[in-house]
């Protein structure tokens, strides 16, 4: 609940119009933000968020304290598994891995485990 006085503000934007009535009509997030991405202000700061998640994830990442690809040994290397790789990939850059699996579309998804790994 806003803690303040009411306010009022006229909203001339279609996009905002729209996304403001989906909101109000219970809709859920994802129709709310569709409507917002047809105006570009809104397309650019949705593209930046996930931006800066990205970033966030990948620089947890590749922290070389805590990586998971650290070669400690020949054994690391012999019992280097690429789906094992990719599945913490996926779970560590969770954002990265569902924009990459959009991207490749459903008829690649064998590809994506590689993909992964080539990030």
């Amino acid at each position: 609940m806003y803690n303040s006085t009411e306010r009022c503000k006229i909203i001339t934007d279609s996009a905002e119009q729209t996304a403001i009535k989906a909101m109000m009509n219970g809709k859920g997030p994802e129709t709310v933000l569709k409507q917002l991405s047809k105006c570009s202000k809104y397309r650019s700061a949705m593209a930046k968020c996930v931006s800066k998640d990205i970033i966030q994830e990948v620089s947890k990442l590749s922290k070389r304290s805590e990586s998971d690809f650290k070669v400690n040994s020949e054994n690391d290397l012999m019992n280097f598994k690429c789906e094992d790789q990719a599945k913490m990939i996926r779970t560590k850059v969770p954002t990265l891995a569902a924009i990459i699996s959009c991207v490749i579309g459903e008829s690649k998804k064998a590809w994506l485990d590689l993909l992964l790994l080539l990030v």
